[in-house]
């Protein structure tokens, strides 16, 4: 499908072209110096026009392939009840209108009711002045016609099992995300994968795109930098030491938290899963050896998705990593930041200070 292209003198482009994403951002070029120059504040962009006519090419397919496979005479019957409501005269002043407002390129029914279906849709509002309908409105009977064309395919469904009409069907997208086309192309990509055929592919590509564009971007050079504050108030866990000569002689131990306290347990002989728990004899027996800080890995909260992969992977014992992360709290089986004051207390009366790592990239797929 070609973009539907209105013929105007509002703005010039090659309208015989298979759109792609040059031609796409050639046409917004045009489009935003029009809105420009007519003082209008909507902007568009290369994905934006990209998205637009790739959703008027999935409804054609759609019509195209399934509805035209199961009931082929579909446009010719609802042509000739159009006809009967509003005549024939009527119908054919809509078309030629239409195909010289439109560079013709298939079933006109068809891709009129596309065209109405692409100019109610409100994240499209942007790209109008494309596709707008202001003399097929004002100079025909292109809203009865249209009127009649869905008051008859109303009584077809749509794809799928639900019993839901052709025009409800494709109406879908934008009414569950009427202000973003990259969510509407996410609804049809969920939602229609298996109607989409080789578009699907096409449709991948048009949501990369919109992401892409959303991005920031900065000019050549490195972008605005602020400079980080750690000053949280009184008491912040963030705040740096005052004794600075205490970091040059620093002695550390690193603990694998789980592991530690499963060793304890074993060594103590009694259940020992919490910071809190951890005995007043390891703590002394750390610091008769010399330590001055304990690291303390894998306090954080771990991702449930994580243990879930690693057992579906082949090891039913497999815990999760403690670098694939639900969020950055103390975890609730080490006894949360009360277990780990708890810790902290105990091992500052011994001159030992604790630490521990934050990778703020280390998250699981079901981080928050």
């Amino acid at each position: 499908m070609r973009i539907k292209i209105k013929n105007n003198a509002k703005i010039d482009v090659n309208k015989n072209f298979e759109i792609n994403f040059p031609a796409a951002a050639d046409i917004s070029i045009k489009i935003n110096e029009y809105l420009e120059k007519t003082d209008q504040k909507e902007k568009t962009t290369a994905a934006g026009v990209y998205a637009v006519n790739l959703i008027g090419q999935i409804f054609e397919y759609i019509f195209s392939n399934y509805i035209s496979d199961n009931n082929p005479d579909l446009f010719y019957k609802t042509k000739e009840y159009t006809e009967s409501k509003i005549g024939k005269s009527k119908t054919k002043k809509v078309e030629d209108i239409f195909n010289k407002d439109f560079p013709p390129n298939g079933n006109t029914l068809e891709e009129l009711i596309v065209l109405r279906l692409t100019n109610e849709n409100p994240a499209c509002s942007p790209y109008k002045v494309i596709f707008e309908e202001t003399d097929l409105i004002k100079k025909t009977a292109y809203m009865e016609m249209l009127e009649s064309s869905y008051t008859f395919l109303k009584n077809i469904n749509g794809p799928g099992t639900g019993a839901i009409n052709i025009i409800d069907f494709l109406k879908a997208p934008s009414k569950a995300h009427p202000d973003s086309l990259i969510d509407q192309l996410s609804y049809i990509s969920e939602n229609w994968k298996l109607l989409l055929g080789d578009k699907f592919q096409l449709l991948l590509r048009g949501i990369d795109f919109l992401k892409e564009e959303s991005k920031p971007h900065f000019p050549p050079g490195p972008g605005p930098m602020e400079v980080y504050s750690y000053d949280y108030g009184e008491g912040s866990p963030e705040g740096f030491s005052k004794d600075s000569n205490w970091m040059p002689n620093v002695v550390m131990l690193a603990k694998s938290s789980l592991v530690w306290l499963d060793q304890l347990s074993k060594q103590y002989k009694t259940s020992i899963t919490r910071l809190d728990q951890i005995p007043d004899e390891e703590l002394d027996l750390i610091s008769s050896r010399g330590f001055s800080a304990l690291w303390l890995i894998g306090l954080w909260e771990r991702s449930s998705a994580s243990k879930q992969i690693k057992r579906t992977c082949g090891n039913p014992e497999a815990e999760s990593s403690a670098y694939s992360l639900k969020r950055y709290e103390i975890a609730d089986e080490l006894g949360g930041w009360q277990s780990l004051n708890n810790l902290k207390h105990r091992c500052a009366e011994r001159g030992i200070r604790l630490a521990s790592d934050m990778v703020p990239n280390h998250t699981g797929i079901d981080s928050d």
